[in-house]
Parts: structure tokens; C-alpha cells; sequence
């Protein structure tokens, strides 16, 4: 019985280690595309699984998306991103979300891994020649809670660095001024990333 659950808390430990995450980096892409007092580009597919694979898959499992977007403002009056420029697709206008609803649908739960505390039954048995346990070393003590605190410490920090970005690029609301070039993202359902463009709502804020 004792085996049986450790064969099973070491196969759960080879599936259910905390996930790194890797930076998007920004938005970087030139504006190649014109619109009505400014140029765009528009990418989709921004945050997969080449930026973590635990947030990858949440991505997929969520239908969201993280679309990178660079706009230069070629007008001579200030942009607000949402306001005065919406995104759509097939020229319709698509709803976006905030920052904060991305970060807590895809975050990973730093205090599902005390489970491994479980480990600490684990003892390191020493046989001798006949089959007889000699000397036996309670190894889980040290391996249960090392396991435990390590992967919630690679879960936060991954998290913290997920959350971080996310609200630093996030481009909702977000003023261009004339002449002035941005990069960041803006969130949405992936169902709703096909044929992308910046279409002009307003006539910009007045200076």
C-alpha cells in the first residue's frame, strides 16, 4: 500500500512540476500598415507556449489571446488606444479585456505543490545480503518539503513576471501623442483574432 502511493506521488510529481515563464519582450514590430492618421502592425499569438508551457496550454484552454500591436501616430492630435482606435476583425469591432481578467484566468496556483509535503513518508531503506533492512533514513523529510517550497517559489516568480508585463504592455487606454510610436499588447477571446486591422472610431483628443 506504503508503495503503491509513493509509485503514485512520483508519477504526479513528473506531471505537476511549476512551469518558468518567459517574457514576450513587447511589442517591437514596425508600423507597416496605413490608417486614418496612423500606421499599424497587428500580430496575434503573442503569449503560447514558447513563453511557458503552463500558461501556453491555460491560453488555449481559455480561448484567450495576447496580440501584439505597434502604432505610430502620424496625425497632430493625441490617440487613446480603445477610444479613439479600436481593433477588428473582419471589419468588425472585437472586444478586448483587461490586463488583471488575462493574469487570473492563466496564473498557476503556487499552493497545489504542498502536496508534495506528502513525500515525506519516503524512507531510504539499506538491505543486507539476506534481505534485511539494516538502517533506514527518512529522506522524505527533506526531499516532501524541499519540493514543495521550490515549486511554489518558481510558480510566484513565474507569476509575478507574467502579471508584471501583462500590465506594463497593456494598451488599453493608452494615449499616443502625435509623431510618437508605441508597442504592446491587447487582450481578446482567440475566436476573435482573424484578419486583424486598427480602425479610426474618433477624431482624437483634442491637445
Amino acid at each position: 500500500m506504503k508503495n503503491n502511493l509513493i509509485i503514485c506521488l512520483l508519477a504526479l510529481f513528473a506531471f505537476s512540476c511549476a512551469g518558468n515563464y518567459k517574457p514576450m519582450g513587447g511589442s517591437r514590430l514596425p508600423a507597416i500598415h496605413e490608417g486614418e492618421g496612423f500606421k499599424y502592425s497587428i500580430v496575434p499569438n503573442q503569449l503560447n507556449y514558447r513563453n511557458g508551457k503552463k500558461y501556453g496550454k491555460k491560453m488555449m484552454k481559455s480561448n484567450l489571446d495576447a496580440v501584439a500591436v505597434t502604432i505610430e501616430n502620424t496625425g497632430d492630435t493625441p490617440l487613446i488606444f480603445g477610444q479613439d482606435i479600436a481593433v477588428q476583425s473582419n471589419g468588425i469591432i472585437i472586444p478586448t479585456h483587461e490586463a488583471e481578467y488575462v493574469y487570473s484566468s492563466i496564473k498557476q496556483k503556487p499552493a497545489t505543490h504542498l502536496f508534495y509535503l506528502l513525500l515525506t513518508i519516503l524512507e531510504l531503506n539499506v538491505q543486507d545480503g539476506t534481505g534485511q533492512t539494516t538502517d533506514s533514513y527518512p529522506i522524505g523529510v527533506v526531499i516532501g518539503p524541499g519540493l514543495a517550497i521550490g515549486n511554489m517559489a518558481v510558480a510566484s516568480t513565474a507569476n509575478r513576471a507574467l502579471n508584471e508585463e501583462l500590465v506594463a504592455f497593456d494598451l488599453k487606454n493608452k494615449i499616443v501623442q502625435p509623431g510618437q510610436t508605441i508597442g504592446g499588447y491587447i487582450y481578446t477571446d482567440k475566436s476573435f483574432t482573424l484578419n486583424l486591422t486598427l480602425k479610426r472610431i474618433n477624431q482624437g483628443t483634442k491637445k
